[in-house]
């Protein structure tokens, strides 16, 4: 089966992951006290340097990008 596309699909994707960065970017000292208050420091170490990434822009529009993990092996995000 041959799979075609839609544009339109891709878009909508698009567009929540670009709300998703706005509000991580806006809202993410939230994400950060949660995942500490449910997972503890190494949780919370891991949201921040998801938080960090997101403002400094460093992970991808789509929120697919390539980066050094916290245990310094490379790892998707």
């Amino acid at each position: 089966m041959k799979h075609i596309p839609d544009i339109r699909a891709l878009l909508r994707h698009m567009n929540k992951a670009s709300d998703f960065m706005c509000w991580l970017r806006a809202e993410g000292d939230s994400l950060v006290a949660s995942a500490e208050l449910l997972g503890g420091r190494k949780w919370a170490a891991r949201a921040r340097a998801v938080v960090e990434a997101a403002k400094a822009g460093t992970i991808a529009f789509l929120g697919v990008g390539h980066q050094k993990g916290l245990s310094g092996n490379d790892r998707w995000l």
